[in-house]
């Protein structure tokens, strides 16, 4: 489908303890190819 849209390549996410949802899109023939970090912050305030 992406393909007839002219796209290239699709990204998707899904969060490191979600090793099915890795699993099903690398047998769709996905690979691994960045690292994101997050944290999460404190709102002013609140301790």
């Amino acid at each position: 489908m992406v393909e007839k849209q002219g796209c290239d390549s699709m990204d998707v996410t899904t969060r490191v303890t979600r090793v099915d949802a890795q699993r099903f899109y690398e047998h769709r023939g996905f690979s691994a190819t960045y690292m994101s970090f997050t944290k999460v912050l404190t709102p002013r305030g609140i301790r």
